[in-house]
């Protein structure tokens, strides 16, 4: 063997890795959101009309599971393949379902805050009288939940906030994953 081979230091460093803006990430978000637009309408006539906790808890189930699932099989949600994001490991490979899990922790949070609100209003007598959305936001703010869902929805947005004064763009859900999101030069 090479001595001289063995001796020498390797660089370590990515100089071909791009990391996504905050600006980037911000619009993946606005895709994935359009992409759940079906959910929320029928989310909507949920509330309103047809009253379904059952229904209700099967698209929350969807929602919930988008972007780990996504993120963990294809490396990106709907959103971030089309601006040709994709999240990675500190090896700049994809990642595992646990750091999946462990980067949608703020979401799931805020998805464990909504479910316990909403199940409190599906379940609740007076909740069968409401039949539009202007009523149905009234009927939420009674809830001591929805005080909580707020405050935690300004903690959110800090949270995210991160990202767009990181060096690597990671946000405190990537730092605490040991992932990244880069611009997929593929």
């Amino acid at each position: 063997m090479n001595q001289e081979i063995l001796d020498q230091d390797f660089d370590t460093s990515t100089p071909n890795v791009v990391y996504a803006s905050f600006w980037q990430r911000v619009l993946a978000s606005i895709i994935d959101s359009f992409v759940l637009v079906p959910l929320a309408l029928i989310d909507y006539n949920n509330f309103v009309s047809w009253k379904s906790l059952t229904l209700y808890l099967f698209t929350f189930a969807i929602a919930v599971a988008y972007k780990p699932y996504f993120e963990w099989k294809k490396t990106a949600t709907i959103g971030k393949m089309a601006l040709g994001l994709k999240v990675v490991n500190e090896q700049y490979q994809a990642i595992e379902l646990d750091q999946a899990l462990k980067r949608y922790i703020p979401w799931i949070i805020n998805y464990a805050i909504a479910l316990a609100l909403n199940i409190m209003i599906f379940t609740h007598e007076d909740f069968a009288s409401i039949d539009n959305f202007l009523e149905y936001g009234e009927f939420v703010n009674e809830f001591y939940l929805s005080t909580v869902s707020t405050a935690y929805g300004f903690a959110f947005i800090l949270l995210m906030l991160s990202v767009a004064f990181d060096q690597f763009q990671q946000g405190v859900h990537d730092k605490f994953a040991d992932t990244f999101v880069i611009v997929d030069r593929k």
